[in-house]
């Protein structure tokens, strides 16, 4: 017995040859094993808010599995964009959003990461 493992790789054939040889026949003469590759299912973006309502400032704070780049888009009601801040590269992490200068009514805040979005809604009073 060789002890040998070898990957086997997709398009790639692997030649054997059984014959009347004893040596080349039986159950103990090689074994494939399976290997998972399945990844650990990534912890999900998680976007919080406060205080919502709120008068001044907004409190975000995000947290995920994995670090990837972060941008925060604040739109009004008619989807247009009245703010954006890239914050680079996190994974966890938490902004303040001024909004003193913005007029009291709901806003569509949206949080993006990587191929992931949150979007919550935003009441200013």
């Amino acid at each position: 017995m060789l002890e040998k493992y070898v990957e086997l790789k997709a398009g790639t054939e692997y030649p054997f040859t059984i014959s009347k040889d004893k040596a080349t026949q039986g159950g103990d003469r090689f074994e494939l094993a399976l290997k998972s590759n399945v990844a650990a299912p990534v912890k999900p973006l998680a976007v919080t808010m406060t205080p919502n309502p709120t008068t001044d400032d907004v409190k975000i704070s995000f947290t995920s599995g994995k670090k990837e780049n972060v941008s925060v888009r604040v739109m009004d009601i008619s989807g247009v964009s009245i703010y954006t801040k890239d914050l680079g590269v996190q994974q966890n992490g938490t902004i303040s959003v001024p909004l003193s200068t913005f007029a009291a009514g709901i806003y569509m805040v949206e949080l993006t990461q990587g191929d992931q979005k949150v979007t919550q809604r935003l009441v200013k009073e």
